[in-house]
């Protein structure tokens, strides 16, 4: 698998973490949640202690894994 540097610093992680969460809140029985901004799709998910940012290119398969965050 070819896996690609995230092309966005830790501190726009953080934020993209918290808008993730902050779409997680309004559907709380979803495994995860994805959305789009500008050329990229970022998708959030949780295991029991920590949420993972994945992220990929428009028009691209398969998910880079970006930045976690503890929970």
């Amino acid at each position: 698998m070819n896996t690609l540097p995230p092309p966005f610093s830790a501190s726009d992680a953080r934020q993209l973490i918290d808008h993730g969460w902050r779409l997680w809140d309004r559907r709380p029985r979803v495994r995860e949640v994805v959305w789009r901004e500008g050329r990229r799709w970022y998708r959030l998910r949780a295991t029991n202690f920590r949420l993972l940012l994945e992220w990929r290119w428009h028009g691209r398969r398969g998910w880079q894994p970006g930045y976690y965050r503890w929970h």
